[in-house]
């Protein structure tokens, strides 16, 4: 094991004798990932005390405490307002009846009643006149009426009416009386 921490010494100093000189240093390379974390340092030394804080809000208000000893009455108050109107009563009874009293006006007439039965028929009466009966009468040029009829009107589609008919109207339409 001796032989063996020998050569290694001798080695080590041969290649320190076979070392170059340095020559200028080449471009920085880039920068490594960064290591893990290390454990955290112990604490140091506790602090000087700092100035004293603003001072807080008030507090909820504490429990009421035991009721001291009666004191002296006082002087009587004013009169309160009225109160409010009370319910009705149960009804009173009846009293005696008054004297009678004097008749009053007439008063206005009420409704008709309604209709009464009818009456018995009365005598035929005699036989009136026939009103005019009227009739309307159409054709394509003229129009006629019958024997016992007189012709009162007589209107066309286009143009004016010549007599009976019309002669440039394709419907032509009049009105016949009885005599």
């Amino acid at each position: 094991m001796r032989a063996g921490v020998l050569t290694i010494a001798l080695l080590s100093l041969v290649l320190v004798g076979c070392e170059q000189k340095p020559g200028a240093p080449g471009p920085q390379g880039q920068a490594g990932a960064a290591g893990p974390q290390g454990p955290a340092g112990p604490p140091g030394p506790v602090g000087a005390v700092g100035p004293a804080g603003p001072k807080g809000d008030v507090g909820p208000e504490g429990p009421a405490g035991s009721p001291g000893p009666k004191g002296e009455a006082g002087a009587q108050g004013l009169a309160g307002p009225p109160g409010t109107k009370g319910d009705v009563g149960p009804e009173g009874s009846a009293g005696s009846p008054g004297p009678k009293g004097e008749a009053g006006a007439q008063g206005p007439a009420g409704p008709a009643g309604p209709p009464g039965p009818s009456g018995a028929l009365g005598p035929k009466g005699e036989a009136g006149t026939a009103a005019p009966a009227l009739r309307v009468v159409t054709g394509e040029k003229t129009v006629a009426c019958g024997e016992d009829e007189t012709l009162i009107s007589v209107v066309c589609s286009s143009g004016a009416p010549d007599g009976t008919g019309c002669p440039s109207a394709t419907q032509t339409t009049g009105v016949c009386m009885h005599k």
